[in-house]
Formats: structure tokens, sequence, C-alpha cells
């Protein structure tokens, strides 16, 4: 998960974004509210889910001693600000 959240920090830095609260934690989830040009947005992500579904891990390669199979729901919303408004 920690990698996600700073996967996902790096991508709206990259991107020129003002990341403006980061909210939660690993257990109940992330929230960042950012702005970006004429942009205002919010990314979720949900806590990870442990998954009893070996076959569908199994389409993306094998897994390693130790690792299960998680999923993970990620939500982004965004608005366009009209400027001059």
């Amino acid at each position: 998960m920690a990698a996600l959240v700073e996967s996902i920090t790096s991508q709206l830095n990259s991107a020129g974004a003002q990341i403006g609260a980061e909210t939660g934690d690993a257990a109940e989830g992330f929230q960042f509210d950012y702005v970006t040009g004429k942009s205002r947005g919010t990314i979720r992500i949900d806590p990870l889910k442990d998954t009893n579904e070996p076959q569908e891990a199994r389409a993306y390669g094998q897994l390693c001693p130790g690792e299960v199979p998680v999923s993970v729901s990620i939500r982004i919303e965004e608005k366009w600000i009209k400027s001059g408004t």
C-alpha cells in the first residue's frame, strides 16, 4: 500500500499538481485532494482486500512464496473549473 500511495503522489507531483489534503491510513484507506491547472480532484484508495481467487492472481503471473493475492479499488473524481467566473 505504501508503494501505491507513493506512486500516486509522485504522479501528481510530476503532473504539476498541488496536493492539498492527504488523509487516511492503510486500514481505512487514503484520500488525496489536489489542484492542477484548471482542474480540482480527489483520489480515494480503498483498503487492500485479500482475495481468495488464486485463478485471478495467476492471470498476472506466479506468486512468490509469502505473497498473497489482493485487490484494491481506486476512485478518481476530477472537475474542470472554467476560468474567468
